[in-house]
């Protein structure tokens, strides 16, 4: 049973659900009006809609931030989503093209052709841009399963859309070496190794394309077009162009020229873009996918229109400049649908208008008309007192409350916390409706709670959030791995995972094979340069060492980056023994036992100005709980520059301020102490907590007065450098100790750290050299 089906039944019997479930059941020519709705419950009603019809649902919203927000609403509960990326126009020569947005794109279209039961969400910038047919597309669909009479050659020949390599690495590429062909469909997550045994399909392997190693043996694979837009008739279009030039002037006359010779030499073009309107008989539109098996949804339909209309005569604009250099033909000015005339098919069904208030379309008035009253619940701004009044009253009135614990660590942890106020909120992996209950699942969570009065039922979000601000990190996928050309600027240094390091020389034009390709241009040790097809930009890694140190190159072929690969690994295996021998040896040691976080460490955690991420919560409640054992804690934090590491430090270093205990904070540059020192003291400065500097910076007085309150206990947290392990350094009752950096401190220095681990909690922090498989780890 899904976690997450328990949230429906709740709309079983709801007279406004069962009236939009009526609506939508009759399927004929309607616009329904549904108002009420907020963030949180528009995602759950649509959903729920989903379910109880068992009908794909087709929802367009005004831009991709609201569809992300959609999109995960919906996957949380368990509902398929596939979304229609905004489409790269290329009226230029350019090869690179995000691989990733056209495997989306590829995604979506497939299921949207097969009318899979899923959420399709779509925005007006998606939505007036032409698409293969349907029927096209569902013709390059091939199905191949071990033992089908297939000759390799005939896979070949299907596979024109695709990159033909040496070694496959990306989505759209295929290589053939004897009777083994390997293909990396857009559309799968893995690409496939299959062999043949004469016109037999003999086997059938998934691979990883960084190790060239076997995943598993599968009994058949699905292979699709590699782009959608290359299903061209390309004999068609050479002839239309040839009759089309020979009216041409100017630059058009050359263009046609040029792309008349790479179709008859090269079968294919690097864009068919300005060639639209030639290859209508090919081309549709989003609304040619929809039938009467769809349920449609359009969320805030007056912005969706406006944001249409935004977009159509922007381009327009666009096309009409192109067309007065004479770079692309006039028919492209007629060709985009308008979005009135876009927008039409979509009313030949019962149409959703969903609106926080009723509004009018345009002339599209609404038939019905129906409410579910909602409103957002939001989160108690970080105070543990203020949720639990909330949360009591909704109790009293008869409430079922429903709070997402984000992981089973941190569910146990807020029940915990409620039943010290006297509420009870077991933790469940299946969430049932129960008035004055609350319940506690284990799952991500919503940006936005919602209640329905009606229904008596609330869901609280993150209930410690407050107004903070967001780190904006860029998203990476596989660590560091270049997404986007904006990433790179000339003479960044960049790793290949095999070659090793190169620097970035910018994107050169090649000719191989009769054929010109945007390539990426690296340079390696010496003389050697390595150039990679734009396509495969995401195998790139940005270099994350010290680049104001000289960086070596590696050689291209050499064996250098493979020891250096060896010697890391072998590092962090030592790193491991090291620390299995160290927790044997403290398993059996006594510690002090912290006390559970009191209002005073709440009222702290709260100045914090950023909103903490998952990482940053699931390490702190791993440090508060070791912390209250009573067995000496020994954690190494490790995670990149900027995750933030200190702010982990500082709530441990309060908490034990908290229970009269000593802390310090060993780091290994004066600079790195100077800035601890600030950012200590401006967190605590609104608290009842002394602050110490032990570096070459402070004054002999200054150090003196230091070295007295600590050992008379008057100073509670020292910060220091190695100065911070010297002989005159006393402390009254040290209960932490917080070393930066372990790594970068001599061995004299070490043997001095392990004296004051002696029944001492220890915390490390540290960016190495934990392989940078997770963005904080804790070992």
């Amino acid at each position: 049973m899904s976690k997450t089906s328990g949230f429906f039944p709740i709309l079983d019997g709801y007279q406004p659900f069962q009236k939009l479930s009526e609506a939508v059941r009759e399927n004929k020519p309607n616009i329904v009006s549904l108002t009420g709705l907020t963030d949180g419950s528009k995602a759950h009603i649509i959903t729920a809609l989903i379910l109880s019809e068992n009908r794909p649902a087709f929802l367009m919203v005004k831009n991709r931030k609201e569809a992300e927000k959609i999109k995960q609403f919906a996957e949380f509960y368990e509902i398929p989503v596939y979304f229609l990326p905004d489409y790269e126009f290329c009226y230029y020569e350019l090869d690179a093209k995000d691989s990733a947005l056209k495997q989306e794109r590829l995604n979506f279209l497939y299921a949207l052709s097969k009318k899979e039961r899923a959420l399709y969400l779509v925005t007006p910038s998606a939505f007036f841009v032409p698409v293969v047919k349907s029927e096209l597309l569902r013709q390059t669909r091939l199905e191949l399963k071990i033992g089908d009479e297939l000759s390799q050659k005939e896979l070949i020949s299907y596979l024109s859309t695709y990159e033909r390599v040496d070694i496959v690495e990306s989505p759209g590429q295929y290589s053939v070496r004897g009777g083994i062909v390997d293909v990396f469909p857009y559309t799968e997550g893995l690409p496939y190794r299959i062999e043949f045994f004469g016109d037999e399909i003999d086997s059938i392997r998934t691979f990883d394309p960084i190790t060239r190693l076997s995943y598993e043996v599968v009994t058949e694979a699905t292979v699709t077009a590699a782009d959608d837009m290359m299903l061209a008739d390309t004999a068609g279009l050479i002839e239309t162009l040839k009759q089309e030039e020979k009216q041409a002037e100017g630059e058009l006359k050359n263009i046609f020229l040029r792309d008349i010779e790479r179709l008859e030499n090269q079968g294919k073009l690097t864009s068919y873009d300005r060639y639209f309107p030639f290859l209508s008989e090919m081309l549709s539109f989003v609304t040619d996918y929809l039938d009467e098996s769809f349920l449609y949804l359009l969320d805030d339909p007056n912005s969706i229109y406006e944001a249409h209309e935004a977009l159509y005569k922007e381009h327009y604009d666009y096309l009409l400049e192109l067309h007065e250099k004479e770079l692309i033909h006039k028919s492209n000015l007629s060709f985009f649908r308008e979005p009135k005339e876009q927008m039409e098919k979509l009313y030949h069904y019962t149409v959703v208008h969903i609106c926080f208030i009723k509004k009018n379309y345009g002339e599209k008035l609404p038939k019905e008309e129906i409410c579910i009253p909602t409103k957002s619940v939001l989160s108690a701004g970080g105070s543990i007192g203020i949720f639990v009044e909330e949360l009591k009253e909704y109790l009293n009135e008869g409430y079922c409350v429903l709070i997402p614990g984000k992981s089973r660590s941190k569910a146990e942890k807020l029940s915990y916390t409620l039943s010290n106020y006297e509420i009870s909120a077991p933790v469940t992996d299946t969430f049932s409706y129960a008035p004055k209950e609350v319940q506690i699942l284990p799952v991500p969570g919503f940006t936005e709670g919602f209640c329905y009065p009606e229904l008596k039922f609330v869901y609280y979000s993150d209930i410690y959030t407050t107004d903070k601000k967001k780190r904006h990190t860029k998203a990476v996928k596989h660590e560091n791995a270049i997404t986007n050309f904006s990433d790179l600027s000339m003479g960044d240094y960049v790793v290949h995972p095999v070659h090793g390091i190169g620097e970035y020389l910018g994107i050169t034009r090649l000719t191989v094979e009769s054929e010109a390709k945007d390539f990426i241009k690296i340079r390696y040790h010496g003389s050697d340069y390595l150039y990679i097809p734009v396509n495969q930009l995401n195998i790139l890694y940005k270099y994350v060492g010290n680049e104001s140190k000289s960086v070596r190159l590696n050689k291209l072929g050499g064996v250098e980056f493979d020891k250096v690969k060896q010697r890391v690994k072998k590092s962090c295996q030592d790193l491991a023994l090291k620390l299995i021998d160290l927790y044997q040896k403290r398993e059996t040691a006594e510690g002090f036992s912290f006390s559970p976080d009191n209002d005073m460490q709440l009222q702290f955690e709260r100045t914090f100005p950023y909103e903490e991420t998952e990482d940053q919560l699931n390490s702190i409640y791993e440090v508060k709980k070791d912390m209250e054992s009573n067995r000496p804690m020994d954690r190494l934090l490790c995670g990149d520059v900027g995750y933030g590491k200190t702010e982990v430090a500082l709530r441990a270093a309060f908490k034990a301020v908290c229970d009269g205990k000593q802390v310090a904070y060993l780091a290994p540059t004066t600079v790195l102490a100077q800035q601890h020192y600030n950012t200590f003291t401006a967190r605590m400065k609104d608290f009842p907590v002394t602050v110490g500097l032990l570096s070459r910076f402070r004054t002999k007085k200054q150090i003196d007065t230091d070295l007295k309150n600590l050992k008379n206990g008057t100073c509670d947290i020292v910060i220091g450098t190695h100065r911070l392990l010297s002989e005159d350094v006393q402390f009254k009752d040290l209960g932490l100790l917080i070393v930066d950096e372990e790594q970068r401190f001599g061995v004299a220095h070490k043997e001095k750290i392990k004296e004051m681990k002696n029944g001492v909690d220890i915390l490390t922090l540290s960016a190495t050299p934990i392989p940078r498989t997770l963005n904080m780890a804790m070992v």
